[in-house]
């Protein structure tokens, strides 16, 4: 009797289970326990869209919701150029000044290189003016033009104006080194006259040949700050042997301050 109820309550189990469905609606709406909860570290990383899929949410009027934006190759080149420009380090564009610098500065006037002993003494107080580069310099590597004068302190010795271009080189950081070449004119002695037995001028003046002489120069300098230098420099005026043998030439080595505009 036992055996027929347990086999009957068993069956009647098996075929209840079966006949009736299960309804799993309420969990399958459940959100997972863990959701939300992981770190950034698990998502991988967004790669860049292309124009082709990329979408650009444009904020919508009030009262409306937003919309999404296919963006063309057109758009996405515009937004692309637009985000570079606002991250780029801006940078301050030069204008070009007609007026570059101006360098002022002691010089010891016909110093003698040779050791030989040196006619015309004395400190010449100079001056001179850089200009800009024009554009047009690019094929000679941007010289500035320069216009100076060097006055001797004594009224009998040599003075002169010149004229010319100065190439600028920047080997190191603050350390500049400058090299010109051009022209000048003196009003100093040009060839002792061989009539007169006894010339006042016979060991004392320069003759130096020719009213108009080359000038080069070497100049060493730092920038002390953005505006401000200080340099040595040495400059040579002579004919270059093109009016025979009165060609004494002018060597002049001091110290010069300079303002950069």
């Amino acid at each position: 009797m036992s055996f027929v109820f347990t086999w009957v309550f068993v069956t009647g189990a098996n075929a209840a289970s079966i006949s009736t469905v299960y309804d799993m609606t309420h969990w399958l709406n459940e959100p997972h326990p863990f959701a939300g909860q992981m770190g950034y570290r698990w998502y991988p990383a967004v790669p860049n869209l292309e124009p082709a899929t990329a979408i650009k949410l444009e904020p919508g009027k009030p009262g409306l919701t937003t919309t999404p934006t296919r963006i063309t190759t057109t758009n996405a080149n515009a937004l692309r150029s637009e985000r570079e420009s606002r991250t780029a380090p801006k940078t301050e564009q030069k204008n070009y000044r007609w007026l570059s610098e101006i360098r002022v500065g002691a010089i010891k006037h016909a110093v003698s290189i040779t050791g030989s002993r040196s006619k015309e003494t004395g400190t010449d107080a100079n001056m001179e003016v850089l200009f800009g580069s024009p554009t047009w310099f690019n094929i000679l590597w941007s010289p500035r033009p320069h216009l100076g004068a060097s006055f001797n302190t004594s009224s009998t010795n040599t003075d002169f104006v010149y004229t010319g271009l100065t190439w600028e080189w920047r080997p190191w950081r603050s350390i500049f080194i400058d090299a010109s070449f051009g022209f000048a004119r003196h009003n100093g002695v040009l060839k002792n006259d061989a009539g007169v037995v006894f010339p006042p001028d016979v060991g004392s003046k320069r003759e130096l040949g020719t009213r108009f002489l080359f000038r080069e120069s070497i100049e060493i300098g730092t920038a002390v700050t953005e505006h401000h230098s200080l340099s040595i420099i040495w400059d040579h005026l002579s004919n270059a042997g093109l009016y025979g043998s009165q060609n004494e030439g002018l060597d002049n080595i001091g110290i010069r301050y300079g303002y950069r505009l």
